[in-house]
């Protein structure tokens, strides 16, 4: 029937793709980027703004939390986040996936 339906869909009004249903884009897991970039600040030493080392102490008393509602309130800082390679490989690590490598290009 589905099938059916995707090809009325179609026809009748040229469009292939029914948006709607389905959402947009990969899914990011914010809890799990949050930890990710804590992790890797706290690992490379990175400071806020202010100069205040960010360390896990920090993290526990509020910082984490200022970051995660920034990453709900702001997108494209998310998207950022995400372009920096040790957050990145940070993240796939807390999420379960697996980072490729140049090896894995090797025939």
């Amino acid at each position: 029937m589905a099938v059916r339906e995707r090809f009325a869909l179609i026809q009748d009004s040229g469009q292939w793709v029914d948006r709607t249903r389905e959402g947009v884009g990969a899914r990011v897991n914010l809890d799990a980027l949050c930890e990710a970039a804590i992790r890797v600040q706290i690992a490379s030493g990175a400071k806020r703004k202010d100069g205040t080392p960010i360390t896990a102490e920090l993290a526990a008393s509020g910082y984490k939390a200022e970051l995660r509602k920034k990453l709900d309130d702001d997108p494209a800082y998310a998207r950022k986040m995400r372009q920096i390679p040790a957050v990145a490989n940070e993240y796939s690590a807390i999420v379960g996936r697996q980072t490729a490598t140049i090896d894995d290009l090797a025939l």
